[in-house]
């Protein structure tokens, strides 16, 4: 019985060696882009993952222009291990002209098995909307994509404007995400489940005129790392 004991204590002592590193690790910050360099060239680098543009730098500002079904994407390495309250946080400043998605995906962040999708749209009268991602797409034409937007909220997707997303993991994974524009919450959104543990942000568009700078991908709170279910199984 005492050898029980403590192998079982043994178990625990592995696992709390895992969590308390992560733990006592400081802010991460896992893609920083300002646009002072091409996005080929930035660190991590934005891979070509199909399509095409004429891109160019303005002003430290990536211009996407000419769009073809383009899109770039930033693939970081897939997450091994799943964390309670790790908290992640997606800044960046974007001015779009398109009228319609044509089912691109905007800007969508990957987290191990969740996703997350925003495109704002200058429409035909004027008037400006920001769709996310439902199981059907990124599409003008579902209205579960129509993210309602506060009254106080003057916004026109072809300005330049300051996007903030937040989420905290859980064991569950059913996570939210929490939308600012401006400054300004416009409200919490469920986003998308996803398989696999793909850790990846992307950029896809197939129409319009695209300003984009200032992307940040951080890790406000580590969270804790939740054991492996074998080690759990032992454990218990």
């Amino acid at each position: 019985m005492n050898i029980l004991v403590n192998r079982v204590q043994f178990v625990l002592f592995l696992v709390s060696l895992a969590i308390l590193p992560q733990v006592a690790d400081a802010q991460s910050v896992l893609v920083d882009y300002s646009g002072e360099t091409t996005p080929e060239k930035a660190q991590p680098g934005w891979k070509l993952n199909g399509g095409s543009a004429t891109e160019s730098m303005e002003d430290g500002r990536w211009m996407i222009r000419n769009v073809q079904n383009f899109s770039r994407i930033i693939r970081l390495a897939p997450a091994k291990d799943c964390y309670e309250g790790q908290e992640h946080e997606l800044t960046f400043r974007w001015a779009s002209t398109a009228r319609d998605t044509l089912a691109a995906d905007g800007v969508s962040v990957s987290f191990t098995g969740r996703r997350f999708r925003l495109f704002p749209l200058k429409l035909a009268g004027g008037r400006s909307v920001l769709l996310t991602g439902t199981t059907r797409g990124c599409l003008l034409s579902e209205s579960k994509c129509h993210v309602a937007l506060p009254d106080d909220l003057e916004f026109d997707a072809s300005q330049f404007n300051h996007y903030r997303v937040r989420w905290v993991t859980s064991a569950a994974n059913d996570h939210r995400f929490d939308v600012w524009i401006n400054e300004i919450k416009i409200g919490t959104l469920a986003g998308e489940m996803i398989a696999g543990h793909d850790m990846s942000l992307g950029f896809e568009a197939r129409a319009g005129e695209h300003i984009l700078d200032d992307i940040r991908w951080t890790i406000l709170k580590p969270g804790t790392r939740l054991p492996d279910p074998d080690i759990a199984h032992a454990v218990q």
